[in-house]
Formats: C-alpha cells, sequence, structure tokens
C-alpha cells in the first residue's frame, strides 16, 4: 500500500450476504480494510486476512483496531450507541426496527460526540433520483408543488417481505421523497394491497400532504405484470422533471424540454464519500442518509401506519 494513503480498520457486524457483499467490497479498496468481525452463528467463509473474527459484536465495536463500525444487518439502538460511546463511526445498512423516538435519540448523542453516523443507502445513487435532484437543488422547478412515484413489478420467487412492502421497500423510496420536502407531513393516508390469500401485503398506495401545500403519492406493487417503473415525477411553479429530463414553459407558453446531465460515479461513491468525510473532506455528505433525515423516513412510515384502517 502506498505510503500516502490513510487505511481505516472497519469492523463488521452481522451474517448474511450483505457482510459478504461488504468484505468484497473492500477487497478493491487500500483505504479501508476489515480488521474485526461477527458473523453471528453463520459460517463466515473465507474471512480477510488480518481480520478478527469475534464471538461476540460487542468486542468487534470495542477493538482497538475498529475505527468504523458497519452494522451489516439491523442493529439495536444499545449497540448503536455503545460504538458512539466509544467514539467509533458508525454506518447502518438498515433501520427497520429502529423507532423514529430512538434514532432521534442516537441523533443527540452523535451530535454531543461529534461521531459521524449514517446509512449506506444503495439507491441514493439511482440516476434517476440523482438526476432529479440535481434539478430540485438547482432551483429550476420553483416552489415544488406535485411528486409522484409508482413503481408496478413482480416480486422475485420466494421473495418475501416480513416486515411488510411499506417498511421493506417504500422506505427506500420514502427516504428520497423527503430529500424534496423540507416541511412535515400536515395528513397522509396509506392503503395496503393483499394478494390472493389476504395475508401478506403486496403493495401499498400513499399519499402525503405536506406543510406549504406540497403532495406526494408513492404507490409500490409487488405482484403486477406492468412491468412498470415511472422513476421520479416532480411539478412545480417554475419548471418538472420527468425521466432524466427538465420541463420549462417559455413565455410564450411553449413547453420545452432538455436533457439533465448528471456527473459519472465512481465505482463505490458510499465508500468514497465516507474515507473523504473520515479524512474531514465534507464535500461528499450531502449525498449521506443521516441519522437526522432517517428518523424523519422513519417518523413518516409510523405516519402512515396509523392512518391505515385495521384490517
Amino acid at each position: 500500500m502506498p505510503a500516502d494513503v490513510k487505511q481505516y480498520g472497519l469492523g463488521v457486524i452481522g451474517a448474511g450476504p450483505f457482510s459478504h457483499h461488504l468484505l468484497e467490497r473492500l477487497l478493491l479498496r487500500k483505504d479501508l480494510k476489515a480488521v474485526a468481525a461477527w458473523f453471528g452463528s453463520q459460517p463466515s467463509g473465507a474471512n480477510p486476512r488480518g481480520c478478527e473474527v469475534h464471538s461476540q459484536p460487542r468486542a468487534v465495536i470495542e477493538s482497538p483496531r475498529t475505527q468504523v463500525v458497519y452494522f451489516a444487518e439491523p442493529a439495536s439502538p444499545d449497540l448503536i450507541e455503545l460504538a458512539v460511546q466509544c467514539g467509533k463511526a458508525v454506518v447502518l445498512t438498515s433501520t427497520i426496527g429502529l423507532t423514529s423516538n430512538e434514532l432521534s435519540r442516537l441523533v443527540g448523542l452523535t451530535a454531543v460526540s461529534g461521531t459521524l453516523a449514517v446509512v449506506d443507502e444503495p439507491r441514493r445513487w439511482d440516476e434517476d433520483f440523482l438526476a432529479a435532484k440535481a434539478v430540485f437543488d438547482a432551483g429550476q422547478l420553483g416552489k415544488l408543488q406535485r411528486v409522484r412515484l409508482a413503481i408496478h413489478e413482480t416480486s422475485l420467487p420466494g421473495e418475501t417481505f416480513s416486515k411488510g412492502i411499506l417498511r421493506e421497500l417504500g422506505g427506500h423510496w420514502l427516504d428520497q421523497l423527503l430529500v424534496f420536502m423540507a416541511t412535515d407531513p400536515e395528513a397522509v393516508q396509506l392503503r395496503r394491497f393483499y394478494g390472493t390469500t389476504g395475508t401478506a401485503d403486496v403493495g401499498f398506495l400513499a399519499t402525503i400532504d405536506f406543510s406549504g401545500g406540497m403532495s406526494a403519492v408513492v404507490e409500490v406493487q409487488t405482484a403486477s405484470l406492468l412491468s412498470l417503473r415511472t422513476g421520479w415525477l416532480l411539478e412545480g411553479a417554475a419548471g418538472a422533471y420527468r425521466a432524466g429530463r427538465q420541463y420549462s414553459r417559455t413565455p410564450d407558453s411553449e413547453i420545452i424540454d432538455e436533457p439533465v446531465t448528471v456527473p459519472a460515479l465512481s465505482a463505490d461513491p458510499f465508500l468514497d464519500n465516507l474515507v473523504k468525510s473520515l479524512a474531514g473532506d465534507q464535500t461528499g455528505s450531502s449525498q449521506f442518509v443521516t441519522l437526522s433525515h432517517a428518523a424523519r423516513t422513519s417518523a413518516l412510515i409510523e405516519l402512515l401506519e396509523n392512518s391505515a384502517p385495521s384490517t
């Protein structure tokens, strides 16, 4: 490894494909290295050289070699709090199982300690979202009025969602939705759709009105034959966005559209920006899902769940 490359030690906590996928990602890097791991009761396979496998997740967090704790499965608030108290940077792959209140409490702890704590959300790097966000951030839409997203697809054979479609899939899109919405929801409505058995939900339709007059509709279906993804549809007072194109109206009422250019991404943008942040460079931090943003998303999910009629 070149002498000018600073290397950070990662402690990996979690069994299953997420942890193994992370280890594969780390093999391609010189600035991050797995130094400690807990794989639960699952066989870990070939462990990276120099990575100590522990019998308890606490040992991974407390290891002096660990600078970043990467939770490759849903984590308990106690373990996350321990990592923060130990002064370790924290990366979550999921906030499922954490309430908005628990996340808000963790936000307060990280604020006091100055600890970096973010979510590794791969869908934040989707080209459509990045294009929509670029138009939104540039102020080319004017005051945002309506946001829409629809996904009609068929889930893979044997694929199950034990926590429900809203939490396991919808959370990814509600996370993105709240990037466009700085205000709080005023009214929400959730409708769940069920399969032929009537027990497990196969989709949902969420309608959300935000203070300031903005409205959003997000629909996700996992038992549809349509194979359709609309991508983000944004409409504002001065312009609109759809499918990688920006729409605007000329003074003589002609509607014109032009492509949105999104800078090329690196092979692993999350880890690249994580290393920058660890080194004190915050230029890529705006793409991170912070715990405060995750708390907003969790709170919105809770509002939607409470609005749904009982079955």
